[in-house]
């Protein structure tokens, strides 16, 4: 295995986000698009009339001049010279990046806030636009131009970032923490969050933790950071938020909030990724932050799943293919659909909560480029009324490391899904370990490698992992 690819050190690790309502939500998140059956079938179909309301609901956020995506779909100039890349990524799935699908194995029954798949009659119509040559129609028939959406968060509270920024070079990952300080002057609840990398080319991953007891202070160097590879290593922090790539800023419901007690720091964990061994400027990634105006009737708490080295009772890494005499995390090379599985059965408390109709507020997954696929279900020890006994949480069959997201239910929280002590959560994570996966052989070319290698449990980005990220709701 190359240098760089540390071993995890630790059962269940801590390292994505989940929180963050990801990439390139819709400008309306309570439309679901045109009904089955309602294109325009007797008439020829035209970029105004019929393409350009997909484009606004479902493309502009991300496909406008300046935006995050390589080009713009705003008018029928831009649109018409990309009709046919627009059939072949829409048909593939691949966009919009909307991980969240159903498989064979996992039918996901509850609505999502900002959904973003195409429905089959959209994307039947942008087919039949493009078979018909792109026409555009009549400029009359064009929708009125969409409201623009809230980039980043609006009216932060506070703004805080390194002093001094961190310079990544080597041919090893790292894993930087850096201590700020929001000056909380009184226990405080963060409603939104945003983390803005400054060097994206090598920042991996963002986590944010609460400090309650200042230990972070003790850990730092004179420039306010220290190297933190398996955690933020502070006693009775928490989650806060974070970041990956294609993610957005968290922004939790009305009425909901994570508190952050009086004098309470900060602590940003920053994966900083070994981008074939090129230095890269100082990187200061800064965090925005938006407090509730008033104390929060209900409390979010985020958990990570998974990433367990062996098994504990009945919880833990499952027994799995290619094992040898016990369970180990292990994807060979040159192995395409290798599956490993994390368990928990929830105990009475997770990280001091109780676990009694907890609700579930949204759920993520995470792996690293291996990964291809991951489905998270629950099995429930007594089915509250309206609970089903087993349900999928999440099925995202084509992961993608470059688009993540956490899925958060577009439902009211006595309408979200319910988890209990005893109840049963399964992350199961499907790795391609071949040259055919385009992210991994382009992940093993910067790093000089030229055939797969076989695969562990760790942080690195050459390592893998298999997690299911859930953000509780609860009455404190």
């Amino acid at each position: 295995m190359p240098a760089h690819n540390l071993r995890a050190r630790f059962a269940l690790t801590v390292a994505s986000l989940a929180l963050a309502l990801a990439a390139c939500a819709g400008t309306d998140p309570g439309d679901p698009g045109p009904k089955e059956g309602t294109a325009a079938s007797a008439l020829a179909v035209t970029f105004h009339r019929d393409v350009e309301p997909i484009l606004q609901r479902r493309c502009q956020a991300c496909h406008t001049p300046g935006g995050i995506a390589p080009f713009s779909l705003l008018t029928y100039a831009d649109a018409k010279p990309m009709h046919e890349v627009m059939v072949e990524k829409t048909q593939a799935r691949i966009m919009p990046p909307w991980g969240a699908h159903d498989s064979d194995d996992c039918k996901m029954e509850r609505p999502f806030v900002d959904d973003m798949r195409l429905t089959d009659d959209e994307l039947r119509t942008i087919e039949a636009w493009s078979r018909d040559g792109a026409p555009e129609g009549d400029p009359k028939d064009a929708p009125p131009p969409a409201a623009p959406r809230a980039a980043g968060v609006t009216d932060p509270s506070f703004t805080v970032q390194p002093e001094v920024g961190f310079p990544m070079s080597g041919t090893e990952d790292r894993l930087r923490c850096f201590v700020l300080d929001p000056k909380l002057a009184a226990t405080s609840y963060v409603s939104e969050l945003e983390v803005v990398p400054e060097q994206k080319g090598v920042v991996h991953h963002v986590l944010v933790f609460s400090d309650p007891s200042g230990e972070s202070r003790k850990l730092a160097d004179a420039t306010g950071q220290y190297d933190c590879f398996g955690g933020a290593r502070v006693q009775g922090g928490t989650l806060v938020a974070g970041w990956v790539p294609g993610a957005e800023p968290m922004r939790l419901p009305e009425g909901v909030g994570t508190p952050l007690d009086a004098g309470a720091l900060l602590v940003m964990q920053v994966h900083y990724h070994a981008a074939g061994g090129a230095a890269s400027p100082p990187d200061r990634t800064a965090l925005r932050v938006k407090l509730t105006s008033s104390p929060p009737r209900l409390h979010a708490y985020t958990q990570l799943l998974g990433n367990f080295r062996g098994t504990l009772g009945d919880s833990g890494l499952m027994p799995g293919p290619n094992d040898a005499s016990k369970a180990e995390f292990l994807v060979p090379p040159n192995v395409k659909d290798h599956t490993e599985t994390m368990r928990v059965v929830m105990p009475p408390k997770l990280n001091g909560v109780p676990v009694t109709n907890l609700r579930l507020l949204a759920s993520g997954a995470h792996m690293h480029y291996v990964g291809v696929k991951e489905t998270i279900t629950i099995e429930r020890a007594a089915a509250a009324p309206g609970q089903p006994a087993k349900e999928c949480l999440l099925s995202v069959p084509r992961w993608d490391f470059d688009w993540q997201r956490s899925y958060r239910y577009a439902l009211d929280v006595d309408a979200l899904p319910t988890v209990n002590a005893g109840d049963r959560l399964d992350v199961r994570c499907t790795y391609d370990n071949t040259m055919g996966n385009p992210k991994l052989g382009r992940a093993l070319r910067e790093s000089g490698v030229s055939s797969p290698q076989p695969v562990v449990l760790g942080e690195a980005t050459l390592d893998e992992m298999c997690l299911g990220t859930f953000t509780f709701v609860y009455a404190p």
